[in-house]
C-alpha cells in the first residue's frame, strides 16, 4: 500500500494530545486537617491509581480516530492495474461495399495475415463494423481463435462508418500501446464530412486494402408515378452495360426489359398499371457488383393527406403563405398535404374537430392573434402536435407566450441582423436533414439572407442550423410532448431568396414532416436506422407496436465503390496526446480513483469509532 499525500502522516503525532491529556489530568483527594500529626509515623506515601478499565477504552477510541482521520488526509491506495500488454485490433469492414464476389474471401486473408504479423507479446482482438461497430472476440493470446474470429465475418447491407470501428477499437486498447489494422476497400463515403476518429496516443493504425470493385449497378430510387413507376439505376462503371431491370409487386415480376445503362445515374420508367394496397421493387440483375443494392422497395399505399394550418397575417388574402403552399403541394406526390390558410384573430374560432384532425401548425403572422387562440396553440402543442415558426417581420414574440408551456418560451429578437448572410446545418445527423440527403442539406448554405431575427437559444432550445456570423436561424425546442422549430427569417422571400432555390420546398415539406411524425416521413428508412423491433435487412417489415408496413433499403451512398487514399483515411486518425482530455486517457484516473477508494472507508470506520467514543464518555458521565 502507498500514499497519495505522505506528508499528511505526520499528523499521527497528534495521538500525543489525549494521552498527554489522560496523563496529566488526574483527580486529587481533598485536603483535610489533622491536628495530631505528630504523632503519625513519619514514611513515604506511595499513591497508585490503577486507570479503570472504560478510561483506558476512551483512550484508545480517541487514538484511533485521530490515527484514521490522518489515514484518510494521506490517501492510501493499492496499484491494482493490470501490466499492460500491448495489442493488436484487427477491424473487418463488413459492409454493403465488401459483398461483391470474392472481397470478403480477401479482407479474411489480409487480416488472418494481420493476426499473424502481431508481435510477439500482443494479445490479439477482432471487430466488424459497417455502420455499427461490433466486438467479435475480446484482446486474447489465441491466435487460432482469432483466425476464427477473422473468418466469421460476412458482409451484411449496412453502410461504412471508419469512427465507429475505430472507436470500438480504441476502447478495447484503453489507452494501452498496439496496433490497429482496419481491414477494408477504403471506401470514400465510409467518412462524413468533419468525421475525425481519435485513438490511443500509442496506437498505430494501418489500413489492409480490399480492391474496390471497378463497376457496381444499384437500384438508388424509385417512386410511383401517375403513368406507372419510375426508378434511377446507377452505373458506377467508366463504360456502358446492358442489364436487365425487373419490377416486381409483391415478389410477383411484374415487367421487366434490357436496358443500356450510361455511366451515372439511368432514369427507368415502367408502364404497368398498378394495384393500390401492396408493395413493389425494382432489381437490376448484376453479377459483378454488390448483391445488397440491386433491388430497392417501396409502398403503393396511398397516403391520407396529412392537414397543415397555415396561420398568416391577411389570411388567403396576403401573401405570406403563398411559396409555403406551392411546397406543400410539391410535396403530394410521396406525402400528400392538405393545406388550410388561416388568418390570426382566427385561431381561436376554429372547431375542435378540426383541430383534432391537424397534424402540423406553421405561423407565419401573429397580427391580431388573441389569447384564447395562444390556448388554443398550446393546447394543441401539449397533445403532441407539431409547430413551426417563421420569425419574419409580421411575427412578434410577445404574442406567442405560453404556446411552448412552462418551461420553454419562442424567443428572438426581430431584425436583429445586419447585412447579407448565409446559413449552413449545424448537426446534419438530425433526423430532418438525413431525410434532406446530403446535397440538398449543403445546398442550403446557397441561400442569402438579408438581416433576419436572432434566434436565442437556452437549456430547452438548440440550434440545428446558424448563420455566418453564429447566431442561430434553425432553432428546436426540447418539449416533453409535441415538437417545435424555430426559423429566424421569414418563408416569403421578404428577407431572403429561399423560395427561388431548388430546396425550399423539400426543406419545408422536411419540417412539417417532422415536427408533426408523419407517418409518411417513416414509410422509407435505411437499414442503418431501422427502428426497434424491425431486422436490419432489406425489404417490407411491419412496426411491432402500431403494425403499420415500412419499406427498409439500403443507403444508396454506399453503392459507389469509389475509394480514398490511405494517406486520406489515416489523415481522419488522430492521435490524441497525453493530457488533452482525450477518453482513452480517461481510463488512468478513473483506474487511479478506483484504487484511491480506501480514504472512503477510513473516514467511515473514523465516524463509527467517534459515536462509539461519545457513548463511553456519557456512559462514564
Amino acid at each position: 500500500m502507498s500514499f497519495l499525500f505522505p506528508a499528511f502522516l505526520f499528523g499521527a503525532l497528534t495521538i500525543a494530545i489525549p494521552v498527554l491529556l489522560h496523563l496529566v489530568r488526574r483527580e486529587r483527594g481533598p485536603v483535610v486537617p489533622f491536628s495530631a500529626v505528630r504523632f503519625v509515623r513519619r514514611s513515604p506515601a506511595v499513591r497508585t491509581r490503577r486507570p479503570r478499565p472504560r478510561e483506558l477504552l476512551l483512550l484508545l477510541l480517541r487514538v484511533t480516530a485521530l490515527l484514521l482521520l490522518t489515514l484518510a488526509f494521506a490517501r492510501p491506495f493499492v496499484d491494482d492495474a493490470v501490466p499492460e500488454r500491448p495489442i493488436t485490433v484487427v477491424a473487418i469492414d463488413r459492409s454493403l461495399s465488401m459483398s461483391a464476389p470474392g472481397q470478403m474471401e480477401e479482407a479474411h486473408r489480409l487480416g488472418a495475415a494481420a493476426v499473424d504479423r502481431a508481435p510477439a507479446g500482443h494479445r490479439v482482438a477482432v471487430v466488424a463494423f459497417d455502420d455499427r461497430a461490433a466486438v467479435v472476440l475480446d484482446p486474447t493470446d489465441d491466435r487460432v481463435a482469432a483466425v476464427a474470429a477473422v473468418e466469421s465475418v460476412s458482409a451484411t447491407a449496412g453502410a461504412t462508418r471508419y469512427a465507429a470501428a475505430l472507436s470500438s477499437a480504441s476502447g478495447l486498447m484503453d489507452a494501452q500501446s498496439g496496433r490497429v489494422v482496419v481491414v477494408t476497400d477504403m471506401q470514400v463515403t465510409g467518412w462524413s464530412d468533419g468525421d475525425m476518429a481519435a485513438v490511443p496516443r500509442a496506437a498505430a493504425v494501418e489500413a489492409a486494402v480490399v480492391d474496390p470493385v471497378p463497376g457496381n449497378l444499384a437500384v438508388t430510387a424509385a417512386a410511383r408515378t401517375a403513368n406507372g413507376l419510375s426508378a434511377v439505376v446507377r452505373n458506377t462503371g467508366a463504360e456502358a452495360r446492358d442489364a436487365l431491370v425487373v419490377l416486381a409487386v409483391d415478389d410477383a415480376v411484374l415487367e421487366s426489359r434490357v436496358v443500356t445503362l450510361e455511366p451515372g445515374a439511368n432514369g427507368v420508367r415502367f408502364g404497368s398499371v398498378l394495384p393500390e394496397a401492396t408493395a413493389a421493387s425494382v432489381q437490376v440483375v448484376d453479377a459483378d457488383g454488390y448483391a445488397g443494392d440491386n433491388r430497392r422497395y417501396l409502398l403503393l399505399d396511398p397516403l391520407p393527406p396529412a392537414r397543415v394550418l397555415v396561420v398568416a397575417n391577411g389570411g388567403r388574402r396576403g401573401s405570406d403563405a403563398y411559396f409555403v403552399d406551392r411546397a406543400l403541394a410539391a410535396g403530394a406526390e410521396d406525402a400528400p398535404f392538405a393545406t388550410r390558410v388561416t388568418e390570426p384573430g382566427a385561431v381561436s374560432s376554429l372547431d375542435p374537430g378540426e383541430w383534432e384532425a391537424v397534424a402540423a401548425v406553421l405561423i407565419l403572422g401573429t397580427d391580431g392573434l388573441e389569447p384564447e387562440g395562444r390556448e388554443r396553440l398550446a393546447a394543441f402543442v401539449a397533445a403532441g402536435g407539431g409547430l413551426i415558426v417563421a420569425a419574419g417581420p409580421g411575427v412578434e414574440p410577445a404574442r406567442l407566450a405560453g404556446v411552448l408551456g412552462p418551461d420553454a418560451r419562442i424567443d428572438f429578437e426581430p431584425g436583429a441582423g445586419e447585412g447579407l448572410r448565409r446559413w449552413v446545418p449545424a448537426d446534419r445527423r438530425h433526423p430532418m436533414f438525413r431525410a434532406l440527403g446530403e446535397a440538398a442539406a449543403t445546398a442550403l448554405g446557397e441561400v442569402t439572407f438579408l438581416g433576419g431575427a436572432a434566434a436565442r437559444e437556452g437549456a430547452r432550445a438548440r440550434a440545428l442550423g446558424r448563420f455566418d456570423d453564429g447566431t442561430a436561424v434553425l432553432v428546436e425546442y426540447d418539449l416533453d410532448t409535441g415538437r417545435a422549430l424555430l426559423f429566424a427569417s421569414d418563408l416569403n422571400g421578404a428577407g431572403n431568396d429561399f423560395p427561388r432555390r431548388p430546396g425550399f420546398a423539400p426543406f419545408v415539406v422536411e419540417m412539417v414532416r417532422y415536427v408533426a411524425r408523419l407517418p409518411g416521413g417513416a414509410r422509407e428508412v435505411a437499414i442503418a436506422d431501422v427502428p426497434a423491433g424491425v431486422r436490419a435487412v432489406a425489404g417490407v417489415a411491419v412496426l411491432p407496436e402500431s403494425g403499420r408496413r415500412i419499406v427498409v433499403n439500403v443507403d444508396p451512398r454506399e453503392s459507389d465503390p469509389a475509394p480514398m487514399t490511405v494517406e486520406a483515411f489515416l489523415g481522419r486518425v488522430d492521435p490524441r496526446p497525453a493530457g488533452d482530455g482525450a477518453p482513452e486517457d480517461d481510463a488512468g484516473p478513473r483506474r487511479r480513483e478506483r484504487e484511491q477508494a480506501y480514504w472512503w472507508y477510513a473516514l467511515a470506520a473514523m465516524l463509527t469509532v467517534l459515536v462509539g467514543e461519545a457513548w463511553v464518555a456519557r456512559a462514564m458521565a
